[in-house]
């Protein structure tokens, strides 16, 4: 009998700098609900400047294939 191994999720966070101890706080906990529910979970976080370079730097990753989700965060 063989078992297959489910794809490890992949997620870029996008953070923007200009408001960082609430976007680190989010990020901290958006990474320990993904990975407590799907242990296999990579998440990326990437800093930008504000949030007017976030859909620049999601349309940028977006084309590299890599994640299962880009997720921008702002307030």
């Amino acid at each position: 009998m063989s078992f297959q191994m489910a794809k490890a999720l992949r997620f870029a966070f996008l953070m923007p700098r200009w408001q960082g101890n609430i976007v680190d706080h989010a990020n901290d906990l958006f990474v320990s609900q993904i990975t407590e529910s799907e242990p296999n979970t990579q998440v990326d976080p990437s800093d930008v400047l504000g949030v007017f370079e976030l859909p620049l730097l999601a349309q940028r990753l977006a084309t590299t294939e890599r994640y299962d989700e880009i997720i921008q965060q702002h307030w």
